[in-house]
């Protein structure tokens, strides 16, 4: 018995030592993983797509796409870079962006495990622009003082999107790049 016990202490001690060598080099070979989903250093610059919500009062918020969408927070940027940047069917486009506006506005979700709440309008008020941008964050310039704003290093606007309140029962946003 003592040589089966050696042999599954020594078999267990081999199985950590190659977990552990891909975890310190990166590797992902089944069934070994570098459980690096949360955990991996990104190049500088690190670019983020971010959306901007502007209400009827006329203020903005500027969110992570998570906040916009009942998803999974770590799938609503790649929803809106196949919606929005790879795909070309404007109709199809101005169609989310007012399902996302609506949705924002008349029917909030509840925050649970990793579906973030929604961004909310100020009181009494109602979200009529979606704009998206792609931002570029160098974190070797960030300042825990002055928050992320400190680390931006490049905007581009990918898409802004309009709704008409005046008539918004049936009304398309219009859509500009």
């Amino acid at each position: 018995m003592a040589i089966f016990e050696t042999f599954c202490v020594l078999c267990f001690l081999v199985f950590i030592s190659i977990q552990l060598f891909h975890t310190w080099n990166n590797k992902n070979r089944w069934p070994f993983v570098a459980q690096n989903m949360f955990a991996h250093d990104l190049p500088d610059p690190v670019k983020r797509i971010v959306c901007i919500v502007r209400d009827t009062n006329g203020i903005q918020k500027t969110v992570f796409p998570y906040a916009i969408l009942p998803v999974e927070f770590f799938r609503a940027q790649r929803m809106l870079i196949q919606v929005f940047l790879t795909g070309n069917d404007e109709d199809k486009q101005a169609e989310f962006a007012k399902y996302i506006l609506d949705r924002l506005n008349n029917s909030p979700w509840i925050g649970i495990d990793e579906i973030e709440s929604p961004v909310r309008p100020s009181d009494g008020a109602i979200f009529t622009r979606l704009t998206l941008q792609l931002r570029s964050y160098d974190f070797t310039q960030f300042a825990p003082a002055y928050g992320l704003d400190s680390a931006l290093e490049e905007v581009t606007t990918l898409l802004e999107c309009e709704f008409d309140v005046e008539d918004s029962e049936g009304s398309t946003p219009e859509v500009s790049r």
